[in-house]
């Protein structure tokens, strides 16, 4: 994943949250700025950053850099539900999505 793809999630989860550059820079304990520019210009974040931006955005790893970044949890939401069933309500499954 290049710096650009990593600022555009950055930046996804940030307004998902309804946070302004500001408040995430000032929340990780940035200059007010440090968000804005990012975002402007990618430049490589320290590890430790990253973890903080995470943080201060309630995202796991996981699901930050998962391909499926923006339906991370609906989609896992549904696997879950999927798991639990019995082995014919997943053929029944299986069977009515491709009727569709």
């Amino acid at each position: 994943m290049d710096k650009k793809e990593v600022v555009l999630r950055i930046s996804f989860f940030r307004n998902k949250k309804g946070l302004t550059a500001r408040e995430l820079s000032l929340m990780i304990g940035k200059s007010e700025s440090y968000i804005n520019r990012l975002e402007a210009q990618p430049f490589n974040i320290p590890i430790t950053t990253m973890f903080d931006i995470l943080s201060a955005l309630e995202v796991e790893p996981e699901e930050f850099f998962a391909p499926n970044y923006k339906t991370y949890k609906r989609d896992n939401e549904l696997y879950e539900l999927i798991s639990s069933m019995p082995a014919d309500k997943k053929e029944n499954l299986i069977q009515f999505i491709k009727k569709s």
